[in-house]
């Protein structure tokens, strides 16, 4: 049985979007971290699709493809 990893921090595993958004921003990731509420980083971990709208400007949308069936909304 292998021991369990240990964390630097007690805060959760980092999504990349957050280590992006940290870099971007000049902070540390976890820095940034601790300024959201747990939920929020939780959910930044969820599969999304990312497009470039140029100027600047980045879209988000929810990948359907990951999920068994679509949802009604």
């Amino acid at each position: 049985m292998r021991p369990k990893k240990k964390r630097a921090s007690n805060l959760p595993a980092l999504s990349s979007t957050l280590v992006r958004l940290a870099r971007r921003l000049d902070r540390t990731p976890e820095e940034l971290a601790r300024s959201y509420p747990k939920d929020t980083t939780r959910r930044l971990k969820y599969p999304v699709l990312e497009f470039d709208e140029g100027g600047g400007k980045t879209r988000y949308q929810h990948d359907l493809g990951i999920q068994e069936g679509v949802r009604s909304t």
